[in-house]
């Protein structure tokens, strides 16, 4: 656990952009991480979704998302950033809420600036709390933290918020950077020059969350927000979307058909054995030979 958050920290050290694909279970981790890729982050979104069959919302306990968190961690061999919205209350819970997470081996968090309960970046009827606030909980989560390589993130929704706007949304980045934030993230819409202007001004600490099929300023080439600056590049819902439309085709046509046809499962799912070597079943098999009885 400690090796993973001492890797995702020197990764922050290089100037380069790094891409990081979101899960929303260990199963969908796990092809990310046999992939290749240097990281992986639990959608809170996906997390609600395929856990609980609900909308981001805010509607999740910490302890199911720690719990889903702590499973994707002990499935995979590389750091895991996790979604932990807005701490799930005020001051004294995001404090708990990071010793829990630091406990389940993640290798960073991001808190919002949204009241409580949350709502997914793209929904309208968004609330803020005060930066000041804000900022008091980024201390408090400083404070928590027991492993100076565990990374804190503060997201904000100044944009589109009540209230909100481009100006603010900076200013508030900007001073939870100076509170001791390491990074900071966006998740909303924004015009391109906007989003742009906001990844120069945070010299390579602003994360943001691409694939969003529509968002077109989250859908450019990753060499433009290499240009720009940007730290991650997550795609949160990229895994999420695919394996629903997945799920509706190949059901569509056993509704249809009342049966798969070879040919079909063929062009709709992996193998037995693939599938069986994903999930590491060689691994549990060989333990069973090794300490099992001998005749």
């Amino acid at each position: 656990m400690l090796k993973k958050r001492k890797i995702f920290k020197e990764l922050l050290k290089d100037k380069r952009t790094i891409l990081v694909p979101g899960a929303y279970d260990g199963l969908s981790a796990k092809v990310i991480d046999s992939l290749g890729f240097d990281a992986v982050y639990l959608t809170g979104y996906g997390m609600e979704a395929s856990r609980l069959g609900m909308p981001d919302i805010g509607l999740a306990s910490m302890a199911e998302v720690v719990d889903q968190a702590r499973n994707m961690n002990e499935a995979v061999s590389i750091p895991v950033v996790c979604d932990s919205d807005t701490g799930y209350g005020g001051l004294i819970n995001v404090y708990r809420t990071v010793r829990s997470f630091e406990k389940a081996g993640i290798a960073a968090i991001h808190l919002e600036d949204q009241s409580f309960p949350k709502k997914c970046g793209g929904l309208p009827g968004r609330e803020l709390i005060s930066a000041g606030e804000m900022v008091g909980k980024i201390k408090s989560a400083l404070d928590a933290r027991e492993d100076d390589d565990f990374v804190i993130i503060a997201r904000t929704d100044a944009r589109g918020a009540s209230g909100g706007s481009f100006d603010e949304a900076k200013r508030r980045l900007h001073a939870y950077l100076d509170a001791g934030a390491d990074l900071t993230l966006v998740a909303e819409r924004y015009p391109i020059e906007e989003l742009r202007e906001l990844a120069k001004s945070l010299d390579n600490t602003l994360v943001i969350c691409a694939g969003i099929a529509g968002w077109e300023e989250y859908n450019l080439p990753f060499s433009e927000y290499e240009e720009w600056g940007v730290k991650l590049v997550i795609h949160p819902l990229l895994g999420l979307y695919a394996a629903e439309k997945a799920l509706i085709n190949v059901h569509k046509e056993l509704k249809r058909e009342k049966y798969i046809s070879e040919a079909k499962l063929a062009e709709f799912c992996c193998g037995f054995d693939e599938f069986n070597e994903l999930i590491s079943l060689k691994f549990w098999t060989n333990l069973e030979e090794k300490y099992g009885p001998k005749e």
